[in-house]
């Protein structure tokens, strides 16, 4: 989950959700994409399946995407 819209390279605003954290807030999720990472050495890679969620302060990466690919 990211809050920041700027950093999507691409993006679905068509999703729409709302997901709820351990605190009981339920937060709306106002698209799904793609996120460019820069890797070591200059070379790129993409995170997908990224939600984009407005307000939110910290970027949330699950290890468990990364992990499949390697």
């Amino acid at each position: 989950m990211c809050g920041r819209k700027k950093l999507f390279s691409a993006l679905d605003e068509i999703v729409k959700s709302i997901v709820r954290f351990e605190n009981n807030a339920n937060i709306p999720i106002m698209g799904k994409g793609q996120i460019t990472i820069r890797l070591k050495y200059g070379s790129q890679n993409f995170i997908f399946d990224v939600f984009d969620v407005p307000g939110l302060h910290h970027n949330l990466l699950s290890m468990r995407q990364p992990s499949k690919k390697g």
